[in-house]
């Protein structure tokens, strides 16, 4: 048995995001890679070509591709703090003092000490261990996502608590 203290925070929940959106799909980090490398290509040309030709207009494309670059990131970065910040000030409320118990059969879900729910493991789609951040992350079939950050763990320990998920994870794979 597990006892972990669950909370979104504007950190972890930006955490999640960047998780979710580069580090669990290879797909969009090779597309993330390989736009910045287009941009970086094409105002490199256009550098080049203006030390050949002294045309000021090369000099001009080079500074638009850097301010469309850096445009485009902004927008990104801007999108997701928009979105934390509304799922924090939606959610901070009605997280504050949750906990999970999480043992062999269910995931009990307590309000200040308190069980008020079950999640079945069965209800769970998908369970992905973040390394780098500490962090589990357990999303069910719903959308619901549990952020299991291996510093809150009051019962039990991050070794206990990696075990249990990754053979979860394990019968959750046989399953599909």
């Amino acid at each position: 048995m597990i006892e972990i203290k669950t909370e979104w925070t504007e950190e972890n929940l930006k955490r999640y995001i960047m998780y979710k959106f580069f580090f669990s799909n290879k797909f969009t980090m090779v597309f993330a890679a390989v736009f910045g490398v287009c941009f970086a290509a094409i105002a490199a040309s256009c550098a080049a070509m203006f030390a050949m030709t002294k045309s000021a207009v090369f000099l001009i494309l080079v500074g638009a591709v850097v301010v469309l670059a850096v445009g485009v990131a902004a927008l990104f970065v801007l999108k997701i703090n928009k979105n934390v910040k509304a799922s924090v000030n939606g959610n901070s409320a009605s997280s504050e003092g949750e906990s999970v118990i999480l043992d062999e059969d269910k995931i009990t879900v307590c309000k200040n000490e308190t069980p008020f729910g079950e999640i079945s493991w069965e209800k769970i789609v998908s369970i992905e261990l973040y390394d780098k951040g500490k962090t589990a992350y357990l999303a069910t079939e719903e959308g619901a996502v549990l952020i299991l950050e291996y510093k809150n763990i009051f019962t039990g320990t991050e070794k206990e608590l990696r075990e249990m998920l990754l053979i979860k994870n394990v019968k959750l794979s046989e399953k599909a």
